[in-house]
């Protein structure tokens, strides 16, 4: 099956899928199921929390630090390879999102879970909070030859200044004051930010980073969790969970430099499990499951079995989104064999 027909979500290599970056990305996708199964789910430890249970707090800390790049991760994969945008790939991303958004509302429907109406079925065009991602990455696709004629064109050093300004200006007014113009990193500004600074460590690898892309993550993770116990206490209001925190960038930059230095050949059932990844987020964060049913379930489960009932229902969740992505990637071949009978298949 030829890889440049895939949704640019699931791979956006230029040649053959490589499989520890296929990795890495359902990596990443299992930690958005952690965030979204942490603070989101029981809300941020507090001071009294803390001192009533503190080993469990702090492991809620620690494992929201260790998944807070997970995001990052994903458009620093696009930039790494570059995306290159088609009609095609384009429609097929915008299908499998239509797929699951229209799924998730028709099935919560079906159960009583949320009404009829017009607005929320405007929430499966132009979705909203729960599914941020698919707009701000969407309008990335669109941007992206202008990113790839700069990342192709521009020397080394115009490189450097830019990512050196741009990050030094979203840090201060992005992260520090948290400036509107940025969105917390849930915008298409910081997404070309990511993805630019990706390109960049690709083209010019540093050689101080060489060998220690899994230090720079853990140093990175230990300090935000740090400053995220500091913070029960101190109550200071820097959103340390903004995706524009330079600890949460340098994390992704990290998990990115180790995995582009691990080779494990390519392996056809794990590329085939990760072609698969946004799936996982689409069934669980979209505008109508997230607060209404993934939320509760993991709440529920750990109200029936504690924390080894929610890693159940995180398994559960991830493997149904595998599984029903099964017959949205057959449908959408019969779609492109009717409009292109002559084409090659595609997911």
């Amino acid at each position: 099956m030829s890889d440049k027909h895939l949704s640019p979500i699931s791979s956006i290599s230029r040649g053959p899928r490589q499989s520890n970056f296929e990795a890495l990305r359902l990596i990443a996708m299992l930690m958005v199921l952690i965030l979204h199964s942490d603070f989101l789910s029981f809300g941020e430890p507090t001071a009294d929390s803390f001192r009533t249970a503190p080993i469990g707090e702090s492991a809620r800390i620690l494992f929201e630090a260790m998944s807070l790049c997970a995001v990052n991760v994903f458009i620093m994969i696009s930039g790494w390879f570059g995306i290159r945008p088609s009609v095609k790939g384009f429609s097929s991303f915008i299908f499998q999102s239509i797929f699951f958004l229209l799924g998730s509302y028709l099935t919560l429907y079906a159960l009583g879970l949320v009404d009829w109406s017009a607005d929320n079925l405007a929430l499966i065009i132009c979705p909203r909070s729960g599914a941020w991602f698919i707009i701000a990455y969407a309008m990335l696709y669109i941007v992206s030859p202008l990113l790839n004629t700069y990342l192709d064109s521009a020397s080394e050093k115009q490189l450097r200044k830019l990512l050196i300004a741009f990050f030094a200006a979203q840090t201060i007014w992005g992260f520090a004051d948290r400036g509107a113009n940025f969105q917390g990193g849930y915008s298409t500004l910081s997404f070309c930010g990511l993805y630019l600074l990706a390109g960049y460590m690709r083209r010019y690898p540093s050689v101080r980073l060489r060998g220690r892309g899994l230090a720079l993550y853990t140093c990175s993770v230990m300090v935000l969790a740090g400053l995220l116990t500091l913070k029960v206490f101190k109550h200071f209001s820097t959103d340390l969970t903004s995706y524009t925190n330079p600890l949460i960038i340098m994390s992704a930059m990290g998990l990115i430099i180790k995995c582009s230095e691990t080779e494990i050949g390519s392996h056809r059932l794990l590329n085939n499990i990760a072609s698969s990844a946004f799936a996982v987020y689409l069934l669980h964060s979209n505008d109508f499951t997230l607060f209404t049913a993934y939320k509760p379930l993991i709440q529920s489960s750990f109200a029936k079995g504690g924390v080894a009932m929610v890693i159940l229902a995180i398994i559960g969740v991830y493997t149904a989104a595998i599984l029903l992505d099964r017959p949205r990637q057959w449908l959408w071949k019969r779609i492109q064999r009717h409009i292109r009978p002559d084409s090659s298949s595609s997911k």
